[in-house]
């Protein structure tokens, strides 16, 4: 069984990953920066995510995921825009007041004729109830 509060801990690249629990969901979900790597070679970061109020659905065991595609953009030094089409996936299990999971970004996008693939790979996160 999960206890309820607000967990807090890093994933493995050692970025904040933060959220509250009640019996509802996991809400205010919270990272730190997510790096990606790129093909053609490239070098890419997001800022994190903060989900806000919005609540991912917890099963009675403690089992969370969240898998959402949408569209950004990306703002280049020059002032230019590239438009993305991203994918981010969060699983994660709560036991107690220990909540382990995944985090993954996947992002594609075009600039002056090339296409870069860009993605995080598979992250781990640990976080603990602190209170």
């Amino acid at each position: 069984m999960f206890q309820t509060g607000h967990y807090k801990g890093q994933t493995s690249q050692s970025e904040n990953f933060e959220f509250d629990v009640d019996f509802s969901g996991v809400r205010g979900l919270k990272t730190g920066q997510v790096n990606l790597g790129c093909t053609p070679p490239q070098h890419l970061w997001m800022y994190g995510y903060d989900f806000g109020a919005y609540s991912i659905p917890l099963a009675t065991e403690g089992s969370f995921s969240y898998d959402q595609k949408y569209q950004s953009s990306l703002t280049f030094t020059d002032g230019t825009l590239a438009p993305t089409q991203n994918e981010v996936i969060i699983t994660g299990h709560i036991s107690g007041a220990v909540a382990v999971g995944n985090l993954q970004l996947h992002t594609v996008y075009a600039k002056s004729g090339t296409v870069w693939d860009c993605g995080s790979g598979l992250q781990t996160w640990t976080a603990t109830r602190i209170s």
